[in-house]
């Protein structure tokens, strides 16, 4: 169906058949996207039904319904009034509300799709070997909803509506609006945006059979139907990718914070702020690891700060030490560590009288800061043809 646009939706109509709107930013936004809240978007489009009964705003006959419709639009009815103050309750920080008494009322909804034990990725990329086929995501970044409600929903009109989503390309997302046209479809005059969501949150997978698993590969009919309410930028699928690998990393550090934890040395509960997780996925109490540490390096045993669990031994990053001993005791695990690592060398001696390292050459060496020339053996002065 052919999909009018209400005038107080500002729309150009400059736009394509890709979906890419001129009056849309989300392509590029949508790759940082915050935890829970950011700025709507425009909106533009309706579900089929109420595009066909007439776009609400455009006056059809004579003075006295323009009129009448330029009243309605500033007169909020209490059954909207009514849906927003749900929607807020309901939704919380995953509503985005554009001007709190904006008429016709304007909002963003953020719709996160129902994974409790997390989903496996596919990816077919052919010709390419050395990219990663599969991997496990526990977080899927959200399905933006953005919705304009006209003064005649739910009476006689469905909101207007456009959708995005970062991990499926512009003509599934056209399948999703094509459903959600006809769940309105089903209930003309109810309100629908409540059944929109929970649909979206707990059918999307199913809907394009990724039960068991999301796949993700170049469409091959990137140039068939796309509806004018997809919002976003068609993007490669290395870049898909890497967007689902990026989101799903920011938000298990997230959850990661949120949570209580116990350290396993102290068996102490704390909340993730306070622990310190190290590149080996490890993790331990702040207090714990900075008292480690700091030992280690008052006993001179540099070399041993490492992961403390006894079966790992990973490695402990230079700028994480400098955050949990501070500046003066950094300087002495750098000085120490450079000692050490000359000490494990073995054309490396030091010099007898200012104790700078020198590289040996044949039991001989000389100093680089005081040219001192000394027997690496006997660390008296070099002695050419003379036996120690």
């Amino acid at each position: 169906s052919t999909h009018q646009i209400p005038p107080y939706a500002h729309h150009s109509n400059n736009q394509g058949r890709s979906g890419r709107h001129p009056w849309s930013a989300y392509g590029e936004s949508s790759r940082r996207l915050p935890r829970r809240r950011r700025r709507p978007l425009a909106v533009a489009g309706g579900s089929g039904d109420a595009a066909r009964d007439g776009a609400p705003g455009q006056p059809a006959g004579g003075g006295a319904r323009s009129a009448r419709r330029a009243a309605a639009l500033q007169r909020p009815a209490p059954a909207r009034r009514g849906t927003m103050l749900a929607l807020e309750a309901i939704y919380g920080d995953n509503l985005n509300i554009l001007g709190e008494n904006s008429v016709p009322r304007y909002f963003q909804i953020y719709v996160y799709c129902e994974i409790p034990d997390g989903i496996s990725v596919s990816v077919e990329l052919p010709g390419v070997d050395d990219y990663p086929t599969k991997f496990s995501v526990e977080h899927l970044a959200p399905i933006s909803l953005a919705c304009l409600m006209p003064p005649s929903y739910p009476s006689h009109h469905s909101p207007y509506f456009t959708l995005a989503v970062q991990w499926l390309d512009n003509v599934k997302i056209s399948s999703l609006c094509d459903m959600l046209d006809s769940l309105w479809a089903q209930q003309p005059g109810q309100e629908v945006i409540f059944e929109w969501v929970q649909w979206l949150q707990s059918s999307t997978l199913s809907h394009f059979g990724f039960d068991d698993g999301i796949v993700i590969r170049d469409s091959e009919s990137m140039m068939d139907h796309v509806d004018v309410r997809v919002v976003g930028e068609i993007l490669s699928v290395e870049d898909v990718v890497q967007q689902l690998i990026n989101y799903n990393e920011e938000q298990c550090q997230e959850s990661f914070l949120q949570g209580f934890h116990v350290c396993v040395i102290c068996f102490s509960e704390y909340k993730g702020i306070d622990f310190i997780k190290l590149p080996c996925g490890h993790y331990f109490c702040r207090n714990c690891m900075e008292t480690y540490s700091q030992m280690h390096v008052k006993e001179g045993s540099v070399m041993k700060i490492v992961c403390p669990d006894d079966k790992c031994g990973g490695f402990v990053p230079p700028n994480l030490l400098k955050r949990l001993l501070g500046e003066a005791d950094f300087e002495r695990w750098e000085r120490l560590l450079l000692e050490r690592t000359l000490d494990a060398m073995a054309d490396v001696a030091y010099c007898p009288r200012c104790q700078t390292a020198c590289l040996e050459d044949e039991d001989n060496a000389q100093c680089p800061k005081c040219l001192f020339s000394f027997c690496t053996r006997c660390r008296d002065r070099r002695h050419i043809g003379e036996r120690c």
